[in-house]
């Protein structure tokens, strides 16, 4: 495809998302703020979320394995059962907020039954925003009625803003402080609304309402679950 444009004379720039690390993600963003002129804010995009990083990895560092919660991070669920395994995106920002993926297999092709999800017996279920389901469909789900995640209500869709929080993105560290703060409340505390209406003003150029804050943070399929009464107002 890219030597089909590059014969037409146009001016073609690939990015890459393999491996899919924060690393590669910068340097996508780096390439794209080169293109369109805005390298300086792009840099400083850049620099934000690593500060976001820096802060969460020593956070993290101080907390022991046994104490990091079983994640389980679905990307699709009402069609397909297709949780993230190791060489997404997904998991790192699982493993950076504390957090251990027992979704044991590479990338998101695999689908798995309730048996499967029963045995790994997560303690915190993320839904991805790349479909319409909710928590509703874990909780109401009789088969999985005791797994850990399903009886300590600790069960999160995520979060959709000017792009979905789940895959890089330069909302990323959104998503990351939020994962954080869910998997340990105890430990982990940012204030993530003024960190959203911060990066949205620079971002977009656009304030952030209350309800608008709510409505990203999906408050009325997450209002219920465990610890999500401290993020919305």
């Amino acid at each position: 495809m890219l030597r089909v444009l590059e014969e037409a004379r146009l001016t073609v720039v690939g990015l890459i998302n393999d491996p899919p690390t924060q690393e590669i993600h910068e340097r996508n963003l780096a390439i794209v703020g080169e293109v369109i002129g805005q390298r300086e804010r792009v840099a400083r995009l850049i620099r934000s979320q690593q500060e976001v990083r820096q802060q969460i990895e020593a956070a993290v560092a101080a907390i022991p394995e046994s104490d990091k919660p079983r994640v389980l991070y679905f990307r699709t669920l009402r069609q397909r059962m297709a949780p993230a395994g190791r060489h997404t995106y997904q998991n790192f920002w699982i493993h950076l907020a504390g957090g251990t993926n027992v979704a044991a297999f590479t990338g998101m092709n695999t689908a798995v039954n309730v048996e499967q999800i029963v045995a790994w017996n997560p303690q915190v279920m993320f839904i991805g925003s790349f479909d319409d389901a909710t928590p509703d469909d874990i909780m109401r789900h009789p088969a999985l009625a005791a797994v850990d995640a399903v009886r300590q209500r600790r069960v999160y869709k995520l979060p959709h803003g000017g792009y979905r929080w789940d895959p890089g993105s330069h909302e990323s560290h959104l998503t990351w402080q939020w994962a954080a703060m869910l998997l340990h409340p105890e430990r982990i505390r940012f204030d993530l609304r003024q960190a959203m209406r911060d990066t949205y003003t620079f971002l977009y150029r656009y304030e952030l309402t209350d309800a608008e804050m709510n409505d990203i943070l999906q408050a009325p399929m997450n209002g219920s679950m465990t610890g999500y009464a401290t993020l919305i107002r």
